[in-house]
Formats: structure tokens, C-alpha cells, sequence
């Protein structure tokens, strides 16, 4: 009788136990969906939060408010510090407004959360090329590359890079795959069979003028202005609105010193693509080359209002106001380019040239030096640093740099023998050893 009741009561309390835990199961069970449904609820939050910021920022972009555009994209990471899309925004419009160092902190926070970005490599590509770190964005615009074969915006960085070093071979390789891509893709357009035929013809037109313009471009970069001027004409007879057709060849007759026919292809260019800003500096730099100094000038402030973080813009402006003797005003320019991108050894050059100039001399040192730093072969600013001590007086520190000058390629014999900076120093028994 005792052994029944301890086993019942044994029973009875399993059963309790038993029934008490499934209560508790289904407790938690019922906790956990909550919690999942509060999760998914405070995601959807989240994101519609982001998505809001985000349409905000798009907003701002399209009325041209930059500051206020990244104020909202700055919100939506606070938010949500996993949004890849976001610190990518924050990334290219940091860099368009010349705050590379910001820009390239966004964009490495881009590539940790999405490693396998070939867009946030690319950019940070032109992060650091706009701060002055070469090796860096060609590090990551090969990066870029390796991630997506067919991404061309890297390849082309990657072949102006090579061609402004001179490494012409590279970047040869690099326009000839970028024609074919482009040729690929032009393929491809033409393949689709619910393409209207007057849209299928007159893209035709187009792909074929691009097709002859790219290999007419290819010539030009190997160094055949002939056959790159035949190219082009006939991409201009297949399509006469192409616009960089004319562009280049009037590049061409730029070299051949035909003035007049280089000016009206590029200012045909313009009329075609008002946007080609290439073009415009060209005819700028066309007009200068004429003497036309004022209407040169007028094209350069133009572009330097539009792009007001362009340095190469602003090189070409400080280099026009001094040609004109306005040598406060291109110190001005100079000092923002330096502010802008304190390694651009030109700016640093120019400053200095200013600052001569100005007779400001311990600036004007100061400044040439760095250019010198900066750009160790580099002849110009060893020849301006030369014009600098001869104004001084100090003919031996003259001398000096007049030789590293020569050393480094200055080869304007013309200017050593006329120089007026040079006076003190050609008086001097040892300009004998120039032999000019």
C-alpha cells in the first residue's frame, strides 16, 4: 500500500513536472516569435528609416546640395552602421568635395562590409589618385578590375594613369581592352531582337563610328597621327554628331600647329557635347598658344567656377594670371590647389615662381624647395630655384641649380642666354662652364 501511493505520487509528479515544462516550452516558444517579430518589426523600422535618409540625400543631390546630401546619408549610418550603399554614397561625395581623407575612410568601411565590391575599390581608386597616392589607387583600381572583368571605369583610370607616366605600352593595352568591351557590349545592344529597327539602325550608325573613333584612338596613343586622322574623319562620315571624333582631330591639328582647324573641330565638339570639359581646357590652352591670353583666361575661370576642386583647372589659371603679371592673384590660386592637394608639386612650383616674382624670396625658396621634394626629377623648378639665389646675388647657389637643371632635361638654351633673372649669374667667370 505504501509502495503504490509512493509510486503514484511519483507519477502524478512527473506528470506535473511534464506538464509544467511543456507550459514553459510554449512560454518561450511564444517569446522567441515575439522577439523574432519585434526584430523583424525594428529591421523593417530601420530600414524604412535608412530608405527615408537615403530618398532624402537622392533628393538633395538632384537640386545640386551636396553638404545637405551627405548630412543625410551621414544619419541613415548612424542608424545603420552595416549599410554598405550608404558609406559608398558617403565615400564618392567626400571625394567630389576634395575630402579624400574622409572619402577614403567611408569607402574602406564600404569594402569591410562588402569585400567583393568592385565599385567601392574603384572609388576609393580615385580617392586616393585625387590625394596624391598613386601606387594606392592603382593598388585598387586593379582590385576593382579583378573583381569584375568587365568593369571599364577602372581600366580606363588605370590606362590615363599609365599614359601621364609615360608608360605608354600599359596603357596601350588597357584602351585596346577597353575597346573591346565596348565593342562587346555594343553587340549585345544590337543582338536583342525586340529592338525597334529604327532604334537597331541608328544605333548601328553609332556603334560603327565608335568602333572606327577607338581604333583611330589607339593609332593616335602609338603614336600615328596619320592614320588616327583618317580614323577619325571616318568616324565623323558615319556619325557627324561624334563628338570626340572631332575633338581628337582637332587635337591632331593642334600638334601640327594648324590653329585654326584645331579650333574649329574642338569648338565643334563642344557645340555637339557642351559637357566635354577636356575639350574646353584644349581650346583654352589652343587660345594661349595664339596669344589670345584674355580669352583663354575667360575659358579657365569659367571652368574654375564649375569645378571648383579641380586643380588642374586652377594650375592653368594660376599659370594665365601670371602670364598677364597678376602675380597676387595666382599666388591666391596656387594656395588653394596646395590646400586642396598639398603634394601637387606644380602648385608648390608655381607659388613660387609667384612669390619671385612678388620678391617675397624666403617664400618663394620655401616653396621651390618642396616643388624639388616633391618632384626630384623635375628639371623647371631647379631652373626657377637658379633665377631665385641670381636674384640674390648668391651666383655660386645659382650655378648649382642651373647644372642640376641642365642635368634633369632643361633644355630652353634661349631663356639661360636672356633670363633677366639671370643677369647677376651670367656676369659671374663661372656661367663659362654652362656653355648655353
Amino acid at each position: 500500500m505504501t509502495t503504490h501511493t509512493r509510486f503514484e505520487s511519483t507519477y502524478i509528479f512527473i506528470r506535473a513536472l511534464l506538464f509544467t515544462s511543456a507550459i514553459l516550452t510554449v512560454a518561450l516558444f511564444i517569446l522567441f516569435t515575439l522577439r523574432q517579430a519585434q526584430e523583424r518589426t525594428r529591421e523593417a523600422n530601420v530600414k524604412s528609416v535608412v530608405q527615408q535618409y537615403s530618398r532624402e540625400a537622392l533628393s538633395h543631390l538632384k537640386e545640386g546640395k551636396i553638404g545637405e546630401a551627405r548630412e543625410s546619408y551621414k544619419k541613415a549610418t548612424e542608424i545603420e552602421p552595416s549599410s554598405y550603399n550608404t558609406y559608398l554614397m558617403l565615400g564618392i561625395l567626400d571625394a567630389g568635395q576634395g575630402n579624400f581623407e574622409k572619402a577614403q575612410k567611408s569607402l574602406e568601411t564600404a569594402i569591410r562590409l562588402n569585400p567583393i565590391s568592385e565599385k567601392a575599390y574603384y572609388n576609393l581608386g580615385n580617392a586616393y589618385l585625387c590625394g596624391g597616392k598613386l601606387d594606392q589607387a592603382i593598388m585598387n583600381y586593379r582590385k576593382s578590375i579583378s573583381l569584375n572583368e568587365d568593369y571599364i571605369a577602372p581600366r580606363l583610370m588605370l590606362a590615363l594613369i599609365y599614359d601621364a607616366l609615360g608608360r605608354k605600352t600599359e596603357a596601350i593595352d588597357y584602351y585596346k581592352g577597353i575597346a573591346r568591351l565596348e565593342n562587346e557590349r555594343q553587340r549585345m545592344v544590337l543582338m536583342d531582337q525586340s529592338l525597334p529597327q529604327d532604334l537597331r539602325t541608328r544605333y548601328q550608325a553609332q556603334y560603327d563610328a565608335a568602333t572606327v573613333f577607338n581604333e583611330g584612338f589607339i593609332a593616335e596613343k602609338e603614336g600615328d597621327d596619320a592614320r588616327a586622322f583618317h580614323d577619325y574623319t571616318r568616324a565623323l562620315t558615319l556619325n557627324p554628331e561624334c563628338a570626340g571624333a572631332y575633338f581628337r582631330r582637332g587635337l591632331i591639328y593642334y600638334r601640327k600647329r594648324d590653329y585654326s582647324r584645331a579650333e574649329k573641330d574642338i569648338a565643334r565638339a563642344l557645340e555637339i557635347n557642351p559637357r566635354i570639359m577636356i575639350a574646353e581646357g584644349a581650346l583654352g590652352d589652343l587660345l594661349l598658344r595664339q596669344g589670345r591670353v584674355g580669352e583663354s583666361r575667360k575659358i579657365f575661370e569659367r571652368l574654375a567656377a564649375a569645378y571648383p576642386k579641380n586643380i588642374v583647372v586652377k594650375d592653368y589659371l594660376g599659370g594665365l594670371l601670371m602670364k598677364e603679371g597678376h602675380y597676387e592673384e595666382a599666388a591666391r590660386i596656387y594656395r588653394t590647389i596646395i590646400t586642396l592637394t598639398p603634394d601637387y608639386s606644380h602648385a608648390h612650383e608655381g607659388l613660387g615662381i609667384a612669390c619671385l616674382n612678388l620678391r617675397r624670396y624666403d617664400e618663394a625658396e620655401q616653396s621651390l624647395r618642396k616643388a624639388v621634394s616633391l618632384s626630384p626629377a623635375a628639371p623647371a623648378p631647379y631652373y626657377n630655384l637658379a633665377c631665385l639665389f641670381s636674384r640674390r646675388g648668391n651666383t655660386k647657389e645659382s650655378l648649382k641649380y642651373l647644372k642640376e637643371a641642365l642635368a634633369r632635361g632643361f633644355d630652353d638654351r634661349g631663356l639661360i642666354r636672356n633670363d633677366p633673372d639671370l643677369d647677376a649669374l651670367r656676369k659671374d667667370k663661372a656661367f663659362s662652364e654652362i656653355r648655353p
